[in-house]
């Protein structure tokens, strides 16, 4: 029986450290909790498989208070993928994505990481950080979550973008997508003035037919 306490114990234990205490990412003293990960996973699941569509409300609210932090030390960013097909296309968001998603110029990457402290405060947690760097992974990906709805930041260089990775994009490398995000314009979406690339990054990524609304599961097609 004692043997079977202190397993039990020791069982509980490791649980404790495995979903509260912090697991150092590769990139450098930035860390995250396995609980924040598994909260990620919940977040998309119950979007895609539950059909659960987004609470828009706190994705706006998400989208603004991010927006803050970013505006206010300078950091450029701009609606990217499924968000900036969902402002071009009906000035909202998609109702049945998983998440928001914007881009960050790489070169921001660090600076973007000294604000984690200031972004926790606000109520975010870092849900994931995935450090591609190939064609086949993308570059580096981060994963924030407030009131159980997701943004995720690409961070994007002329080599690795997770934008590459959408369906119906033919680029291997960045550097094909670079030229569709140079001549991004600022949008009023929902109230707010936001950086969104043009009609012909949606061509790009999601094809001619980018104005037909389509839900498919499991795959990256808006």
């Amino acid at each position: 029986m004692k043997l079977l306490f202190f397993s039990t114990i020791i069982f509980i234990l490791i649980i404790i450290l495995i979903l509260y205490i912090p697991i150092p990412w590769t990139a450098g003293p930035i860390s995250w909790k396995f609980k924040d990960n598994i909260k990620n996973g919940y977040i998309k699941w119950r979007h895609k498989v539950l059909n659960k569509p987004l609470n828009k409300k706190v994705c706006k609210e998400n989208l603004e208070t991010l927006s803050k932090i970013l505006n206010d030390n300078k950091i450029v960013f701009w609606l990217s993928e499924g968000t900036a097909l969902g402002a071009r296309r009906g000035g909202d968001f998609i109702e049945h994505d998983d998440d928001v998603d914007i881009g960050i110029w790489y070169k921001d990457f660090y600076k973007f990481k000294n604000l984690i402290p200031l972004i926790n405060k606000k109520g975010f947690t870092i849900d994931f950080y995935f450090n591609g760097n190939s064609p086949q992974t993308g570059g580096k990906l981060m994963g924030l979550s407030r009131k159980n709805e997701k943004i995720d930041i690409d961070f994007t260089s002329d080599l690795y973008c997770q934008a590459c990775r959408t369906k119906r994009a033919k680029c291997k490398t960045c550097n094909e997508l670079l030229k569709y995000l140079k001549n991004m314009s600022y949008i009023n979406f929902l109230g707010n003035k936001y950086l969104c690339p043009d009609i012909d990054y949606l061509e790009y990524l999601y094809g001619p037919d980018w104005k037909t609304p389509r839900k498919e599961k499991f795959i990256n097609i808006k």
